[in-house]
Order: C-alpha cells, then sequence, then structure tokens
C-alpha cells in the first residue's frame, strides 16, 4: 500500500477509537442519570403516599360512650392536675420576684437599670466568695 492509504487507514482507525470512547463516556454518563433519575422518582412516589398516623390493631376494642366518656374524664382530670402543679410553680416565681423587687425598692433602687447594676455587682461579689448565684438579696 502506498503511504497516504496507510495514513488514511491510521486516521480512520483514531477517529473510530477517539467515537468509541466518546460514546462509551456517554452511555457511562446517562446510565449515572438513569440511575439517580430511578432513585429520586421512587423517592417522590414515597413522599407522595399519604401514610396513616397510627394503623388500628386488627383485633381492635370497641369503647362504648360510657367508656369513652370515662378515658376522656380521666385524661381531663390529669390535665388539669398538670395546669396546677404549674399554676403552682408560676405563683412561686412570681412570689420570689415580687420579694427580690420589694427587697431592692427598700433599699433605694427604683429604676430598673439600678435594679440590675446591684444585682449584677451582688452577684459578682457572691461568686467571688461562694461561687453562688444568690436567689434571696437582703
Amino acid at each position: 500500500m502506498s503511504k497516504k492509504k496507510l495514513k488514511e487507514r491510521k486516521k480512520q482507525q483514531k477517529k473510530a477509537k477517539a467515537k468509541a470512547r466518546v460514546v462509551s463516556r456517554r452511555n457511562h454518563i446517562r446510565r449515572l442519570d438513569k440511575e439517580i433519575h430511578e432513585e429520586t422518582k421512587a423517592k417522590q412516589h414515597f413522599e407522595d403516599r399519604i401514610f396513616p398516623i397510627r394503623k388500628a390493631p386488627k383485633e381492635a376494642v370497641v369503647l362504648d360512650n360510657a367508656q369513652k366518656d370515662e378515658y376522656v374524664k380521666r385524661r381531663l382530670e390529669n390535665n388539669m392536675k398538670i395546669l396546677e402543679a404549674l399554676e403552682k410553680d408560676i405563683e412561686e416565681e412570681d412570689r420570689i420576684r415580687n420579694n427580690i423587687n420589694n427587697n431592692l425598692e427598700e433599699k433605694g433602687l427604683n429604676t430598673v437599670k439600678e435594679k440590675m447594676d446591684f444585682i449584677f455587682e451582688q452577684s459578682q461579689l457572691n461568686q467571688l466568695n461562694n461561687d453562688q448565684i444568690p436567689t434571696d438579696l437582703n
């Protein structure tokens, strides 16, 4: 064969190899994109479904009205106990805060800034002495 034909054949072989590489890369990228698309599609399908909060057991006990009323009554009583305990806590905090405020006013501190500065100074002194935060400022 002549040199021109050999050069032409080499050129065609290089083009074929390059084309094969490009096709291989393209197929690989398409495969990855397809996997990602299928994963997102599966996730979206799962998220779009509506699931019940809780399924009732197969042997669900049917409560009559009296049982339901008793259950509701117990729950309300329990809630009332919780609310009463919270109310006592709030009243105790208010009492402590009012005592501290009255003690500060007896010392001649009327503005909020004066009271805060005094409390800060007292807490600094107590931390230096006892490493404790004061609860009563007498």
